[in-house]
């Protein structure tokens, strides 16, 4: 097989790759293995306190006064929490004594941290207004991270970006930012290398690598359902709790539970909650997201996308291997190779995302698959075909002027004659002999006579019909089978034969030749085809014999002929 076709069919396939048609098949592709492939391990350090439907119901709907909060912030402190993600964001004065109290609550606590939101920020843009806590607020949160979340163009959210760039600024995400304060990782120890990892350079030496798949963002690695992934507790029975609790006594649940705990605070209650389509879940709660992010860093599992530079690989590899492979192969073979490669590369890319994590863009490779396929069975089926014509015209026709040969001249013949049969019209045939071949041999050599057989059969060719044909009949002489052609039309027919080689100059190697044919002609309606070819060799002669370059009819025909 020709080079150029593996290159052709591995630019057409890049080219596909590159377009992103396939993309939204690979989404759901990549949403299917999140939904069947088991989920990471949870840290125990997480859990989620939500500001639920139970909670709205008992103390009124949201949003709350902000002492509710500085409730909330006093009992985590008791329980000893280790840090109090709270994803409400506070951007407006409320009365003084709440806000005082918070900024107090908060101060006190010192592992608060608060959202912020980046107001007009796309992916595409490098700047973004910016909605911050009250200053009072963010001066004494231990730190602050943006919450917004980006979805794919199905609206399925599967990336977070870690960090965004605003001018000189960079702010990290709410959870990385956390994550970052629990590896002891300065913001200058963040190395992102975009599109490929993020780097968290810490003081022991083990370095946490966070697999980019574009530009700053990360593939969440979902632990599961919401309802069936991280500890939740309500935050009413938090406070409850709280109330109950006794000096000197042990804490009640769950409020106990939440020693040394990593607390996200946030609305899950129906209607107060911004909610996402995620691959395991269609109403997922955006504080939901923050956790897994979390998970994914604390557990050290990840998901990491090979990118488009190994999927083009793996695409020039399978097609190559199929254009070494299938070719040689009989075609049920050849699908069965096919089939199995498909399955192949449908056990490999999810047993790499099962295993480790690794998410092969799954849906290009496989289309590469049947494109090669169909591309290679075409371009056998077109050989074979041109093979097939080839041995057919190496069978059927005389190499030197590619005019048939006699037998199958003899078969076309036989069938015109029986259609015949009964009256029903005539068959006609010429016979061109050339009249001064042999002289042109002995002058100038065969080389020279070769060339006017071939030219003679190049001019006979183009007078004829689209039902005529011509065959070499002897070594000198071309035999002609008319397409309904008779009276005064077949006179014009054998006249033009003649002309088309009587005028025209024959120049080959500076020698020029003028060379002449006789022509025989003879028709019958239904005769036995070796008296009708007999006949035509006859009126040949005598053409030949008057002189030559002329045109004579057979005379004998209806005593030669036979009725049936």
């Amino acid at each position: 097989m020709k080079a150029t076709v593996p290159i052709a069919l591995s630019v057409s396939c890049l080219i596909l790759l590159a377009s992103g048609i396939l993309d939204p098949i690979e989404r759901v592709s990549l949403d299917w293995r999140f939904r069947h492939t088991p989920r990471p391990p949870l840290s125990p350090s997480l859990c989620v306190i939500e500001l639920d439907q139970k909670s709205c119901e008992e103390i009124g709907q949201w949003p709350w006064p902000r002492s509710r909060y500085v409730s909330l912030l006093h009992a985590l402190k008791a329980a000893g929490a280790r840090v109090v993600a709270l994803d409400i964001l506070f951007p407006d004065p409320s009365n003084d004594r709440d806000d005082q109290d918070l900024a107090h609550a908060i101060e006190e606590s010192g592992n608060v941290y608060l959202p912020v939101v980046l107001s007009d920020y796309s992916p595409k843009q490098r700047e973004s207004g910016i909605i911050m806590p009250l200053p009072q607020f963010s001066a004494r949160a231990k730190g602050l991270g943006f919450v917004n979340f980006y979805s794919d163009p199905d609206g399925v959210n599967r990336s977070i970006p870690l960090l965004i760039r605003r001018g000189d600024e960079r702010y990290p995400q709410f959870a990385f930012a956390v994550a970052c304060d629990l590896l002891g990782v300065r913001e200058d120890e963040i190395l992102i290398r975009e599109g490929r990892e993020a780097i968290l350079r810490t003081r022991s030496g083990n370095d946490v690598r966070i697999p980019l798949s574009q530009g700053s963002s990360t593939v969440i690695n979902w632990a599961g359902r919401w309802g069936n992934s991280f500890p939740r507790y309500s935050y009413i029975d938090v406070m409850r709790a709280f109330r109950e609790s006794m000096p000197g006594k042990p804490l009640p649940h769950p409020l106990s539970q939440l020693k040394d705990k990593i607390c996200f605070l946030g609305l899950t209650a129906p209607g107060t909650f911004d909610s996402q389509p995620v691959p395991v879940e269609a109403n997922y709660p955006n504080l939901g997201l923050h956790v897994n992010l979390l998970n994914s860093i604390l557990v050290n599992r990840f998901i990491t996308h090979t990118g488009k530079k190994w999927e083009a690989l793996f695409i020039v590899l399978i097609i190559f291997f199929m254009c070494g492979v299938i070719p040689n192969l009989q075609p049920l073979r050849a699908l069965g190779v096919s089939l199995a490669l498909l399955g192949g590369i449908v056990a490999v890319t999810y047993g790499l995302f099962y295993a480790k994590g690794v998410w092969v863009e799954t849906t290009c490779l496989l289309a590469c698959v049947p494109i090669c396929y169909t591309a290679l069975t075409t371009l056998a089926w077109i050989s074979a075909s041109r093979d097939r014509t080839r041995l057919w015209s190496l069978a059927n026709t005389d190499p030197l002027t590619g005019a048939y040969l006699m037998h199958y001249f003899n078969e076309r013949l036989k069938t015109e004659l029986e259609h015949t049969r009964g009256g029903k019209g005539e068959v006609s045939l010429l016979i061109a002999d050339l009249d001064n071949l042999k002289t042109i041999n002995d002058n100038y050599g065969s080389s020279h006579g070769d060339f006017v057989l071939q030219e003679t059969a190049r001019l006979i060719n183009r007078t004829l019909d689209r039902g005529s044909i011509m065959a070499r009949y002897q070594e000198d002489s071309f035999i002609i089978l008319v397409d309904e052609a008779g009276g005064s039309g077949l006179k014009s027919f054998a006249e033009r034969v003649r002309e088309s080689i009587a005028s025209h100059r024959f120049l080959l190697n500076g020698a020029a030749h003028s060379p002449t044919i006789s022509i025989g002609v003879a028709t019958a309606a239904y005769e036995a085809a070796a008296n009708l070819i007999s006949r035509a060799d006859e009126a040949a002669f005598e053409a030949k014999e008057r002189g030559g370059n002329r045109v004579c009819y057979s005379r004998g025909g209806d005593e030669n002929s036979h009725r049936g």
